[in-house]
């Protein structure tokens, strides 16, 4: 099988593979609270995590904002200022991005499940 037939049969079958998940019955799980609580210590634990990366990021920030008044001009410490204030760019780009998936998550699972 060539690279061509490969990828057609992967994508036809990522177009149809939707089709057979909503030909499935709908099926009525009894509530069982067990899950629940893990559910809840795991979206616990995701939360102080969450603000641990948070406080961290403003921590970097401080740091590089101290990092670029100190500098006083000199270009190599300039450049490890540029380099903090990207990483704390990206860290910053990821709590968001780790928000925004959770939002997405919780309106799936809310529109699917009521």
């Amino acid at each position: 099988m060539n690279k061509r037939h490969f990828f057609s049969f992967i994508t036809i079958f990522f177009i149809i593979s939707p089709f057979f998940v909503l030909a499935q019955p709908n099926i009525v799980y009894p509530s069982i609270p067990f899950p629940d609580i893990i559910n809840n210590i795991f979206l616990s634990i995701i939360d102080v995590l969450n603000i641990a990366a948070s406080a961290f990021v403003v921590y970097m920030l401080v740091l590089t904002g101290f990092k670029y008044l100190t500098a006083q001009g000199d270009p190599s410490k300039v450049a490890e200022a540029n380099k903090s204030l990207i990483w704390a760019l990206a860290g910053i780009i990821v709590l968001v991005i780790s928000f925004t998936g959770g939002l997405i998550v919780t309106l799936v699972e809310n529109s699917l499940y009521n």
